[in-house]
């Protein structure tokens, strides 16, 4: 938040009056707060119910840098509101706590915490093939495309792998019989063939391997919530988490054949992919809103 400037000089009190001022004008019967402690605090202010966003390296004993509080802090004062150590205390004010992941992967101990699962779709009516698919999607995270790519061919060109590497940066003489390269594909067409998820650790990639039931390699660079999910991941037995001087062709191949020899790694992110589906998604999402909306 620091970094994007959401609690730099006056942007924070300016965000809160500017979200009061559209509750004024909206009369909303609840507030849904996506990772704004400016929203709680403007629903606070106006006494009435919010709602947040939530997760486990969002708790202030997780991860916080209370230096970064100082002009929150002020402005709670000057509105009468209860001090602070860190920003990441403002969760806690929310009525509800809504944590798109399930128990197994962030357990969360806290009142007013509901799981519901990725809030994603997700077609799960595509068949298997028979093919054998690697995806990377390493997204804006620590390794570049160029990089990616380059390691991706060297270690799996002429191989009996499909391998489809998902990137802004392609160019078509890269493109080999078996290597795929493209800024964008449909990953519910390729992941129920898929064998290895190969990701940043972002929150919607560790949720697609989840519900596909595909192990994970996970490079997560200096992200902090990237790190966590491949932690979670990691722990949980779906998958390893390497840092990006492991981002190379030996280790990389190595991890891909221990997948292939130990069939644990998949059941678990079966496993776990069952569980995050039962939770609801969007569905219970509604379900939590209307209710507040009723009481």
């Amino acid at each position: 938040m620091h970094i994007a400037g959401a609690i730099c000089g006056d942007f924070f009190s300016k965000d809160v009056n500017w979200i009061r001022k559209a509750i004024k004008d909206f009369k909303p019967d609840i507030v849904f707060a996506e990772f704004r402690p400016a929203a709680i605090v403007a629903a606070k202010l106006e006494n009435i119910e919010v709602v947040t966003d939530y997760s486990y390296p969002t708790q202030r004993q997780y991860a916080s840098s209370p230096e970064y509080s100082k002009n929150v802090k002020l402005f709670l004062k000057n509105n009468n509101l209860p001090d602070i150590k860190s920003v990441l205390d403002i969760f806690a004010w929310a009525d509800k706590k809504i944590v798109v992941s399930s128990y197994s992967l962030e357990p969360i101990d806290e009142k007013n915490v509901y799981f519901v699962g990725p809030l994603i779709s997700f077609n799960n009516q595509v068949k298997t093939t028979g093919k054998k698919n690697i995806i990377f999607y390493m997204g804006s995270g620590t390794i570049s495309s160029e990089k990616t790519i380059k390691v991706a061919i060297e270690a799996f060109k002429n191989t009996d792998y499909q391998v489809y590497i998902a990137t802004a940066f392609s160019n078509k003489k890269n493109n080999l019989k078996n290597i795929h390269i493209q800024e964008r594909f449909d990953f519910s067409e390729l992941m129920p063939d898929c064998k290895v998820f190969i990701n940043h650790g972002g929150q919607n990639s560790i949720m697609t391997g989840f519900v596909y039931g595909v192990p994970q390699i996970i490079f997560p660079g200096k992200v902090f919530e990237r790190k966590y999910n491949a932690s979670s991941v990691e722990k949980n037995k779906a998958g390893f988490y390497l840092s990006e001087k492991d981002f190379n062709v030996e280790i990389i191949k190595s991890t891909v054949k221990t997948f292939e020899t130990d069939i644990t790694f998949k059941n678990n992110s079966l496993k776990i992919g069952k569980e995050l589906l039962k939770l609801g998604g969007v569905s219970k999402l509604v379900d939590i809103l209307e209710e507040n909306k009723f009481n």
